[in-house]
């Protein structure tokens, strides 16, 4: 059962989606021939099977330990964007929603914008909820404004993975290597989890510049019409400095990663 978390004319899921979640459609799909997952990405659940686990080695030929990234109750990685946007439209079928993202031949080719389906937040809609207090203002990070977070606040990179990664939180552990389930941490002032730390997450919107020197006002923008990457948002357990785990922090790309997954959102009617 998913949890949403409303604001204004939107509901955020307040957790992202794990792999059991993901796992038991995919098997679904896959075992009654339904083309749900994109062709070819070869990792992780791409493909319309489970072709690999996701784990993150640690160490050397020698010395090496394996931490797997596909406990049940860990949020899903290795996914795609358009994994993530296919997803939402089964997930929407499932409780009788209109369908956001029109597909044809596995492959997004617009949207319904007045869809109540479920879809990936946009980018402004998920940097407005990792930002808010609660109260009607704002946080400089989604946990307060307070430098540097302690260790109840994510799952960041810190002490727990300065043997492999060159940037990291020094004098915090967290505990985790990797990835944490999710809801382990704090909530924000919303009650959202993981909105900072475990995993990035992709987001609908095509990636853009953005310039801050634009005195046009938008409401509600889904981002530009076309291009060939797509926005992620938010820092994982791969990210400790203080422009990464800030909200307004964006990355791009195409490809699955291990520290890369997704929430779901959608526009509440009327």
């Amino acid at each position: 059962q998913r949890v949403l978390a409303e604001m204004q004319q939107m509901a955020l899921v307040v957790l992202p989606e794990t792999t059991e979640q993901v796992a038991a459609v995919v098997r679904l799909c896959h075992d009654q021939g339904i083309p749900f997952v994109a062709r070819g990405s070869g990792t992780g659940l791409s493909g319309g099977a489970l072709a690999e686990n996701p784990a993150l080695v640690i160490g050397t030929s020698r010395m090496r330990s394996i931490l797997s990234l596909d406990l049940a109750n860990q949020p899903v990685v290795q996914v795609t964007w358009l994994d993530a946007a296919l997803y939402s439209n089964w997930l929407s079928a499932q409780e009788s929603l209109t369908a956001f993202y029109v597909i044809e031949n596995d492959v997004v080719t617009g949207i319904n914008a007045d869809a109540n389906g479920y879809r990936l937040p946009t980018e402004a809609e998920w940097e407005w909820a990792a930002r808010a207090d609660g109260q009607g203002g704002t946080r400089r990070f989604p946990w307060g404004d307070d430098w540097p977070p302690t260790a109840e606040y994510g799952n960041f990179a810190d002490e727990s993975t300065a043997a492999f990664l060159g940037q990291y939180l020094r004098g915090v552990n967290d505990r985790y290597s990797g990835t944490s389930n999710v809801g382990e941490f704090a909530p924000s002032a919303l009650g959202l989890y993981d909105m900072a730390g475990n995993v990035s997450e992709w987001v609908h919107d095509v990636y853009g510049a953005v310039s801050g020197l634009s005195s046009v006002r938008e409401t509600d923008p889904l981002g530009p019409d076309e291009g060939r990457y797509r926005t992620i948002k938010g820092s994982s357990w791969a990210h400790g400095t203080m422009s990464e785990l800030r909200p307004s922090y964006r990355d791009f790309g195409e490809e699955a990663r291990n520290d890369l997954g997704f929430r779901v959102a959608r526009y509440l009617g009327d």
